[in-house]
């Protein structure tokens, strides 16, 4: 299967164009053509069609643009399902599948009936001649036939929408950079984890990390008074139930003896012991 992150090249979806040409009368003697002002045709350059009528105002998005926008997709992790185009080439549309989407269970609360799950999709759509605006959009429609795309338009639900006015290929081009530095940022965060899972600490060290992240303090731990020192500092009875907690968590891991094993434990202990959400992460990494 093709992968843009180890061949340098890029999927090509469209063979044509479109371009913008003025539009012209004949004056009364059927020659000398008169431009009308304020308005512009929308062409296919593959075989001349004219695709619709729009005003000047109007700005038309490549379908080159288009192109670079699902690649960006692709790099960021999503699978190419099926592309398309409908009303001659008035709409063109790529449609997606990305493991972090969504899935509906249609059996859900049934019982006896096996798991028929259906899976969100993405789906990219652009308009040329005012027909409709840049889109992109999660759906759980596969889109097979031109009933299908308005369907999945209908029920989607929008992460980007733009018009075609003098800024829609700028902003086609941000919400592009923004998918890129996500999937860069996830990339790093997964390396990042990855290389935690390789250092490996010893049970002193992870007690010492949970301490920290858990923003218990290093004192010793008194239990009974009779052995307390009158002002001594010593570790709070319930200070020393939540790092035990926390330890608990660290040596049913899996990883225990590594750093992702010390983290797994400070994320599990937030999120089903502690009863608080804290900034508890801050100080991995560092």
């Amino acid at each position: 299967m093709w992968n843009p992150f180890t061949e340098n090249k890029k999927r090509t979806l469209w063979d044509w164009e479109v371009t913008e040409k003025p539009i012209s009368y004949c004056d009364m003697n059927g020659e000398h053509g008169v431009i009308i002002p304020k308005h512009k045709a929308i062409v296919r350059n593959d075989n001349n069609h004219c695709l619709g009528v729009v005003s000047t105002k109007y700005h038309s998005l490549e379908n080159k643009d288009m192109e670079n926008f699902c690649n960006t997709l692709e790099k960021a992790g999503a699978t190419y399902e099926n592309h398309g185009e409908f009303k001659d080439g008035r709409i063109i549309w790529a449609q997606y599948s990305h493991d972090d989407l969504p899935s509906l269970d249609m059996n859900e609360g049934k019982e006896n009936t096996p798991e028929d799950k259906v899976k969100s999709k993405i789906l990219v759509a652009n308009g040329h001649a005012g027909e409709m605006s840049v889109s992109m959009l999660s759906t759980t429609i596969r889109i097979i036939c031109q009933n299908t795309f308005i369907a999945a338009m209908q029920e989607g639900t929008a992460y980007f929408k733009q018009r075609h006015t003098r800024v829609v290929k700028d902003s086609v081009l941000q919400f592009q950079d923004k998918i890129e530095q996500m999937s860069i940022a996830t990339k790093e965060v997964l390396d990042s984890f990855n290389r935690w899972n390789e250092i490996k600490i010893t049970d002193d060290a992870a007690m010492t990390i949970v301490n920290k992240a858990i923003q218990i303090p290093e004192l010793p731990t008194v239990t009974k008074k009779k052995d307390r020192v009158q002002g001594q500092m010593f570790l709070s009875q319930r200070g020393f139930n939540n790092r035990e907690r926390a330890m608990l968590c660290y040596n049913q891991d899996m990883a225990n003896g590594s750093l992702w094993g010390a983290f797994n434990a400070v994320t599990y202990y937030v999120d089903h012991d502690s009863g608080k959400r804290k900034d508890y992460y801050k100080d991995f990494g560092n």
